[in-house]
């Protein structure tokens, strides 16, 4: 993973999606580093799994209702 800073004009969550699409590596970090919680929180892996699928979902010129689909 890259040493890039966030961004102070994208919010987190754009920063995140942009990582993600760019490094697919950080994809699966995210989803290992959420499942390598003690007590791994539904609501957490959800929004995670919500992430990459939003990632992906441009990558591949998905249109949102596609994208929500698999949210």
């Amino acid at each position: 993973m890259k040493n890039d800073k966030m961004p102070t004009s994208d919010s987190y969550n754009e920063y995140l999606i942009k990582s993600l699409k760019k490094e697919p590596e950080l994809a699966a970090a995210y989803i290992t580093a959420t499942l390598n919680e003690q007590d791994p929180e539904l609501l957490l892996l959800k929004s995670a799994l919500t992430d990459i699928a939003e990632a992906l979902g441009e990558q591949n010129n998905m249109v949102p209702l596609q994208i929500k689909q698999h949210q």
